[in-house]
């Protein structure tokens, strides 16, 4: 799966969950950013996931598109966005279950490992 389809994932599910919330763009993709920092994901993964998903899905949205996945990516890892990372952390599984990661989970499982670590 490419990584502007497992941000289309997330921000379905958030959608999905949050259905009365007023869907501004930019606070989305700042959760989306959220959800794939508590998955594993770098700060580099999370800034070029963003700006692949959101480039093509807003094509007539004229912005600095580096400079905006950079900010999302950014606050993943803000205070903020790290008090979003731990009340997610308990949803960690099934969020990269979401991801189409199960078999990650089972093998560091198998491992012994810690799933954070994935």
């Amino acid at each position: 799966m490419t990584p502007a389809a497992i941000c289309r994932r997330h921000l379905a599910e958030i959608i999905r969950e949050h259905p009365e919330r007023r869907a501004d763009p930019s606070r989305l993709d700042a959760e989306v950013a959220v959800r794939l920092a508590v998955t594993g994901h770098s700060r580099d993964a999370i800034a070029g996931a963003i700006k692949a998903a959101a480039r093509a899905d807003r094509p007539n949205e004229k912005r600095n598109w580096d400079a905006y996945a950079q900010r999302a990516a950014s606050y993943a890892f803000s205070p903020h966005g790290r008090e979003m990372q731990a009340h997610l952390r308990r949803q960690e599984q099934k969020l990269i279950r979401l991801e189409g990661r199960d078999g990650e989970i089972e093998l560091l499982r198998r491992l012994g490992g810690p799933l954070k670590y994935i």
